[in-house]
């Protein structure tokens, strides 16, 4: 950013006539700290979603097996006599 500001700059101090479609500096340098701001929100979002997957993730690998015991065992003990 700062390269293009000096270029700018520089081009101005030059008499330089800019294109009329020119975006000046301070419309390139506010977009991009939006763009920042955007990206910086969405990247601690996705970062609390992949956290909350990583705990649901250690949660299923703890008590998934635990209840397929638990399940097992059940149906080993159930009297299937139909009495």
């Amino acid at each position: 950013m700062e390269l293009y500001a000096s270029g700018q700059a520089l081009l101005r101090r030059q008499r330089f006539l800019f294109p009329s479609d020119w975006l000046e500096y301070d419309m390139v340098e506010g977009e991009w700290l939006a763009f920042n701001e955007i990206l910086k929100r969405k990247t601690e979002a996705i970062n609390a979603e992949v956290s909350l997957f990583l705990m649901l993730l250690l949660l299923y690998a703890f008590f998934l097996p635990l209840l397929f015991k638990i399940s097992d065992s059940l149906l080993a003990n159930e009297d299937f006599s139909g009495g």
